[in-house]
């Protein structure tokens, strides 16, 4: 099983068991194991569209310009997420994460939904000039969520664009919090919909 994850550009640390790794035509789920390295271009050769970890520590993640869903909860990125200047044509998430190191995707384009909900960032975080173009599509889907995301150190989002809802609902900000020249573009639907929700958000 190692070697065939190899070959699609991911590198596990142990000896991965058979029940821990689904591969199908153009998916692959992985959980409970620790992986050294994810190669999202090699992913993006074999015609993977979507990727699934759960409960996974990882070391590395090699981004480039992608059509991959990514699907990541209750993982633990050990070190730098930069993945500055990319484009993500689908959906990604990070769900119940711990980043230990610093993340940026800093001028970065989202072009679907992105979901940080409940995710943890230990170190400075930067957003920075990123756009985050999801379309509305309707009242349940939060376009861009960072709902009770925590952010220990300083985080950056100067610049950055939101097409569509934030949600910032619960969210705590223990270091600098920056948003000078954000644009928060969601248009007004109807009463029940909150375009940029800050509710109940802490800032130390």
């Amino acid at each position: 099983m190692q070697k065939l994850l190899e070959s699609y550009g991911i590198l596990v640390q142990e000896n991965i068991k058979d029940i821990n790794v689904k591969i199908n035509k153009n998916t692959i789920t992985i959980h409970n194991s620790n992986i050294s390295e994810i190669d999202l271009n090699i992913l993006e050769q074999k015609q993977i569209n979507k990727i699934t970890i759960t409960n996974c520590e990882i070391d590395y993640i090699y981004f480039t310009k992608n059509n991959i869903e990514l699907f990541f909860i209750d993982c633990i990125f050990k070190n730098q997420i930069i993945a500055r200047g990319f484009s993500f044509h689908r959906k990604v998430s990070f769900i119940q994460c711990i980043f230990e190191k610093k993340v940026s995707f800093s001028s970065t384009i989202f072009g679907n939904q992105v979901d940080f909900c409940l995710t943890k960032f230990e170190d400075e975080v930067r957003f920075i000039e990123t756009k985050f173009l999801a379309e509305y599509t309707n009242q349940e889907n939060i376009e861009n969520n960072f709902r009770e995301a925590v952010f220990k150190d300083n985080a950056y989002f100067d610049r950055a664009e939101f097409k569509a809802r934030v949600d910032f609902n619960v969210a705590r900000f223990e270091g600098e919090a920056r948003f000078i020249n954000t644009k928060f573009l969601a248009e007004y639907t109807n009463q029940e919909n909150i375009e940029n929700n800050f509710r109940e958000a802490v800032f130390k």
